[in-house]
């Protein structure tokens, strides 16, 4: 849901702040990040301005809404995980060359309609989530390559499901919900 933190430039910095003791004497103490196993500091950077951020923000809550009132009549989790499916298929397609700072979230997915595997399984994971149903983004190797795809507890059970392999209306024809 975070689709505004930019992850290539988060980092645990170094700390510094200034004590002032009882007397109104003050120091500035700085050091590391780390200090007896507790961070000190983080600094997150964002994407976009604090008003694009808003936009941003209300046009995924409206990407989200849509999805919940597909499902909202739906009781049976098998049928909202392949409801919540094949949405994501119909609102998105792979992002190919075309790679934004979004391509690799579920903002990307859900409004931009561009993605990159793991912005199809991030969208995945968050209308499923919302939907109350526990899903867990995996990383891994498919048959030697870097891939990621979702894990389903699907009335008592686990299962694994790639929206983006599944997707083939860019390859194959235009699969798409219009």
């Amino acid at each position: 849901e975070y689709f505004y933190i930019d992850a290539e430039s988060f980092s645990l910095e170094d700390y510094s702040y200034t004590e002032t003791n009882s007397d109104g004497e003050s120091r500035e103490i700085s050091g590391q990040t780390l200090i007896d196993g507790k961070y000190t500091q983080l600094k997150m950077c964002y994407f976009g301005t604090v008003e694009e951020v808003k936009t941003k923000r209300t046009r995924l809550d409206a990407a989200i809404s849509k999805s919940n009132s597909l499902i909202s009549s739906l009781d049976d989790e098998l049928d909202i995980q392949t409801a919540i499916h094949d949405y994501i298929i119909g609102v998105c397609e792979k992002a190919g060359s075309d790679i934004t700072p979004d391509s690799s979230n579920a903002y990307g997915a859900l409004v931009e309609g561009a993605a990159n595997a793991e912005g199809y399984h991030k969208a995945f994971k968050l209308l499923l989530n919302r939907a109350g149903i526990i899903s867990h983004l995996t990383y891994g190797k498919v048959r030697g390559f870097d891939s990621v795809w979702c894990t389903v507890l699907i009335n008592d059970k686990y299962y694994n499901t790639d929206l983006y392999e599944d997707d083939l209306g860019t390859q194959y024809g235009d699969n798409k919900l219009h």
